[in-house]
């Protein structure tokens, strides 16, 4: 396998596209230090679109740990996969580091953060939200 960031990344996303999760996993792997948050974002996302929630999670906490910095990728992806569980406690664990990196107010992270609430259960924290403290405003894009 490759381990170029801009191609291993390119083939993380190729073996997600056909659900060949280890296999995508593994070149990450193989990469090493020199994987990206681009290429653990391919990884997360492609769980996400595998519905492969659990192992979503694994990889957002394996990435954190390898102190790779958490985007807006990262969240929306992430908050899709809280919306799955659901688990309320979770939700309110990444709410708290997407506070902690300042971009609640992405329209992405927003909207996702407001779909987990919802799929939580938690209809206060997702009214709150539609509201005022994470709605998402055009200029945060």
């Amino acid at each position: 396998m490759v381990s170029g960031v801009f191609v291993g990344t390119a083939i993380i996303n190729m073996y997600a596209e056909l659900g060949e999760m280890d296999n995508a996993e593994r070149q990450l792997a193989e990469m090493g230090k020199k994987a990206s948050d681009i290429s653990w974002n391919a990884l997360i996302a492609g769980y996400v679109r595998n519905e492969k929630t659990k192992e979503a999670m694994e990889a957002f906490h394996k990435m954190i740990k390898n102190d790779t910095a958490c985007n807006e990728f990262t969240f929306s992806n992430i908050l899709k996969a809280c919306s799955s569980l659901p688990s309320l406690a979770t939700c309110e664990q990444i709410h708290s580091r997407v506070i902690k990196v300042a971009i609640e107010a992405n329209m992405h992270v927003g909207s996702s953060l407001i779909e987990a609430y919802a799929n939580c259960g938690s209809l206060g924290r997702c009214r709150a939200g539609i509201q005022s403290d994470y709605r998402p405003r055009c200029g945060n894009m």
